[in-house]
């Protein structure tokens, strides 16, 4: 990258030279296709002449591109596409920005796997119908016992614990050890590679034997209620999700809320709202294990993505989402959550102050406006419902018009206008409004930088304070 004076978390200048410079960031140099997967492929340019990129390359083979200009060299453009791959795609793919006569820049390639999902073989002699899926790393030894306990104690007994280690440090890994053995229903998978979270929920949910009907995930230092499994499978519907309320309590057990939903009325569980923001906390549900077929391998992960909220989804498309207005877990506040209660709250609802709300029209166009936060906010809900669209044709599934219509996240003024509603209608039930407005406000930068960036819309007068 010797064309450009700062590296990728700064902004990109050019050093005198005429021809444009990028780079495009697919977020992993390999990626797991499975039966379909929409790649998400971000890219920042400058140019002296302003020019915008005209396509994407894959293989030789031209894509749609989506550019939006800066405001000058010291502010970047922001290009962004949707790759849409199969089963047939290659081992190794090539990606490059186009800009014309001025060549490729920005050239990336990436390693495309096919792994198939593979349960270890010191399952293949069980005959559990329920998996639990507990990721773990450097768990405190007390709360890691507690919550194994809270497992063994459950009154649904035909359950086999895939617990997931993520490279815990030696001590904390024989603590882990030492507690597993003493139920042989308890599977350890240890793991040298540190992969974060998200990635290590997924390595529990691939070792899912087949014979297993329902899956849960779990955390390593919460408490689950005797009955949970029990009431869960109970309710579960067909290629769908089951969700319970949570108590917030302290790793003394004390409560600090009796309810995870401290600001709820009502939340949605239509998969437009849980692509834009999940409601389904990952301690509390349990999922069919026939959506195996559309959830596996997990997409890679983008900005705001979890592993709860990727199976939400695809319950929400093809099976639906039932709650149980009833804490069957305790959810344990500490120093060491990876996503406090909170922020959870915060992160799900999409919270904004009014402040932020005004500012959806006000710096709209604006040179510090447009982001790469942006352009995931608007962009992401399409690359995830694109995949599941992919998978489910792969597998005969029927494809729901609800899911056509989050496939097609276009920034005309109707798009745009209906996320307004639908952040005005949910902020009177306390649902998802700031998300919602978030979405709006990236389609609406997005629309006016592109147009901007074809001479449509010059200065505008309204300025925001840069950040």
């Amino acid at each position: 990258m010797d064309t450009w004076t700062r590296g990728v978390s700064g902004r990109p200048a050019l050093r005198g030279r005429e021809e444009p410079a990028g780079q495009l960031d697919v977020g992993l140099n390999a990626v797991q296709v499975g039966s379909g997967l929409a790649l998400l492929v971000r890219g920042r340019f400058v140019s002296a002449r302003r020019q915008v990129p005209s396509g994407l390359f894959v293989d030789e083979r031209a894509c749609p591109l989506r550019a939006a200009l800066g405001a000058g060299l010291d502010y970047p453009g922001y290009a962004w596409a949707i790759v849409e791959l199969d089963r047939a795609a290659p081992e190794r793919l090539r990606l490059a920005m186009s800009f014309g006569d001025a060549g490729p820049a920005g050239e990336r390639v990436i390693t495309i796997g096919h792994a198939t999902t593979q349960p270890p073989a010191v399952l293949r002699a069980r005959e559990a119908r329920v998996a639990i899926c507990m990721a773990t790393h450097d768990p405190e030894p007390v709360l890691l016992e507690r919550q194994l306990r809270s497992l063994e104690t459950q009154s649904h007994r035909n359950w086999v614990a895939l617990i997931s280690d993520d490279a815990s440090r030696p001590d904390r890994l024989n603590v882990l050890r030492q507690l597993v053995a003493r139920d042989e229903r308890f599977v350890l998978l240890e793991h040298e590679d540190r992969v974060g979270s998200y990635a290590n929920f997924e390595r529990a949910a691939r070792a899912v034997p087949a014979w297993c009907t329902m899956a849960a995930f779990c955390d390593q230092d919460d408490v689950w209620r005797a009955d949970k499994l029990e009431r869960l499978a109970a309710s579960l519907p067909q290629d769908g999700v089951v969700c319970s309320d949570a108590r917030i309590v302290r790793p003394d057990g004390s409560v600090i809320s009796p309810t995870f939903w401290t600001t709820r009325r009502d939340l949605p569980t239509d998969v437009r709202s849980i692509l834009n923001a999940n409601s389904v906390p990952g301690c509390t549900m349990a999922w069919d294990t026939r959506l195996h077929d559309v959830v596996l391998p997990f997409p890679p992960q983008l900005e705001h993505l979890h592993h709860d909220g990727w199976v939400a989804a695809a319950a929400a498309a093809f099976g639906g989402i039932h709650r149980i207005d009833e804490p069957l877990v305790d959810y344990v506040q500490h120093d060491g959550n990876a996503l406090g209660h909170s922020a959870a709250v915060d992160r799900r609802i999409g919270r904004l102050s009014h402040r932020e709300v005004l500012s959806l029209f006000v710096s709209v166009g604006c040179r510090h406006t447009l982001s790469r936060l942006q352009i995931d906010t608007a962009i992401r809900p399409e690359a995830l419902a694109r995949t599941l669209r992919l998978r489910a044709r792969a597998s005969d599934r029927p494809v729901s018009r609800e899911l056509t219509e989050a496939c097609r996240v276009d920034d005309d003024f109707d798009r745009i206008l209906d996320h307004v509603v639908r952040g005005a209608r949910a902020s009177v039930h306390r649902g998802l409004r700031g998300t919602e407005l978030s979405v709006a406000r990236g389609l609406l930068a997005n629309r006016l930088s592109r147009s901007r960036a074809a001479g449509v819309v010059g200065t505008l007068p309204l300025r925001a304070r840069g950040r």
